[in-house]
């Protein structure tokens, strides 16, 4: 397990060396910065961030799906 904090970005270069050669996923209730991270380890990814809320400190629900 890595803690990590996309916007801070704290524990980012650990979390890269070890997802380095890797197939992963990326699991957890919405709003918990799931997009945030992916958006910090593949920059150009540019996914759908919103505001934190003040009363949960978690993220408001964004990332949604085109099929």
């Amino acid at each position: 397990m890595h803690k990590v904090n996309a916007m801070e970005n704290i524990g980012i270069a650990d979390l890269k060396t070890a997802l380095n050669n890797q197939i992963s996923i990326f699991t957890g209730q919405s709003g918990v910065g799931k997009s945030s991270l992916t958006n910090t380890l593949i920059p150009d990814k540019k996914l759908k961030t919103n505001t934190v809320s003040g009363i949960t400190k978690h993220c408001r629900h964004t990332t949604i799906t085109h099929l």
